[in-house]
C-alpha cells in the first residue's frame, strides 16, 4: 500500500508496516499477481470482476477444491425439430425417444415438459452435504414447464434437439438459493458449450415473503446465454432495470474436484481429514451432463 493510498480515516498502511516496505524496497504492489485462496469469493462483484484470472483462451482460472460448485445437468429433453420448426411428438415418437422427457409446442410458445415428468425427476448435486440432506444427490420436480421458445419458429437453438436441464443449489445469507439452468449445443450437435440461467425465477424465489409463492415465469427466453471464455461467466440479475445488478449466483467456469465421486465414481474420504482423493473435472462437460 503506497502512502498516497492511505486516507485520513485509514491507517492500515502503518499497522501493516507497508509504508516501511515501500520506502526500503520501492515495492508498491503494482504489477504483482495475487492468488486468492478463499471459497467465499464471488467474482461477479463489480469491484473485482476484472481480477478474475484467465488463461490464454480467456477461460477463468478457478479451482473448487472442496467440490461444492458441481452442477448436474443430466436431465434431458428431446425436441422434435424439423426444418427450423418445433413440432410435437407423436405417441410413437414419445415411446422411442431416448431422453428424460420431451419438449412441446403450443400457442404460448415452446416448453420443456418438466411439471409432469413421468420418466424421472431433476437430479441436483447437494452442495450443502453433509449439513443438509441424506446424500450427495437430491431429486426434485419443477412445478412449471420451462419455456425455451416464444413460437414454433423462434426458440433457443439446439443442433441435436436434446436440451439438458439442471439446478444450482447454494446457501446465501442463511437462505436457500435455487437456480434452474439450461445447457445447449447451438453450434455443433452433441457438443454442449452454452449455459442459460433462469435468473429472474431464482430472484423471485430468493426474495419471496415467507410462506408465499410468487408467479414464477420459468422462462429461459428472456435470459442471457453464457459461454465459458466469453468473459461473461457471471450469474447476475438486475431486477429493476436500473443498470445495477441486485442479485448474484456466482461465477461459472470453475474446475471442480469430484470429492464424492458423483461423476467419476472415484473418491476417498478419510474420517479425520475429509477428502483425500478425487477427480479434477473440466469446467464444462462437452456431453452436457455437468459444469462447475
Amino acid at each position: 500500500v503506497s502512502t498516497n493510498a492511505i486516507t485520513k480515516t485509514s491507517q492500515f498502511g502503518n499497522i501493516a508496516n507497508s509504508e516501511q516496505v515501500h520506502k526500503l524496497y520501492d515495492v508498491t504492489g503494482k504489477g504483482v499477481t495475487v492468488a486468492v485462496v478463499d471459497t467465499g469469493v464471488d467474482f461477479s462483484n463489480p469491484d473485482i470482476m476484472e481480477s478474475l484470472a484467465r488463461d490464454d483462451d480467456n477461460n477463468p482460472i478457478m479451482l473448487d477444491a472442496d467440490g461444492q460448485g458441481l452442477v448436474l445437468t443430466n436431465s434431458t429433453f428431446a425436441a422434435n425439430i424439423q426444418h427450423g420448426k418445433v413440432y410435437n411428438f407423436t405417441k410413437t415418437g414419445l415411446l422411442t425417444m431416448n431422453a428424460t422427457s420431451s419438449a412441446y409446442e403450443s400457442k404460448d410458445g415452446v416448453f420443456l415438459n418438466t411439471s409432469s415428468m413421468k420418466n424421472g425427476t431433476i437430479s441436483i448435486y447437494n452442495s450443502l452435504y453433509p449439513y443438509y440432506g441424506q446424500g450427495h444427490v437430491l431429486y426434485a420436480q419443477i412445478t412449471g414447464d420451462m419455456k425455451i421458445g416464444t413460437s414454433q419458429k423462434d426458440f433457443i437453438p439446439s443442433k441435436s434437439g436434446i436440451y439438458h436441464l439442471g439446478v444450482i443449489l447454494a446457501s446465501q445469507i442463511g437462505k436457500l438459493q435455487v437456480l434452474i439452468v439450461l445447457v445447449t449445443d447451438p453450434n455443433e450437435a452433441g457438443v454442449y458449450d452454452t449455459i442459460i440461467p433462469d435468473m429472474s425465477t431464482s430472484w423471485m424465489d430468493f426474495t419471496k415473503a415467507e410462506k408465499s409463492r410468487p408467479n414464477y415465469d420459468f422462462d429461459f427466453t428472456d435470459e442471457t446465454p453464457i459461454t465459458i471464455g466469453s468473459g461473461n461467466e457471471f450469474l447476475l440479475y438486475d431486477s429493476d432495470d436500473d443498470g445495477i445488478n441486485d442479485y448474484s449466483a456466482g461465477t461459472v467456469g470453475a474446475r471442480v474436484v469430484d470429492i464424492y465421486g458423483v461423476i467419476s465414481d472415484k473418491a476417498e474420504i478419510d474420517d479425520k481429514i475429509g477428502a483425500v482423493n478425487g477427480t479434477l473435472l473440466p469446467a464444462m462437460d462437452k456431453n452436457g451432463n455437468y459444469f462447475g
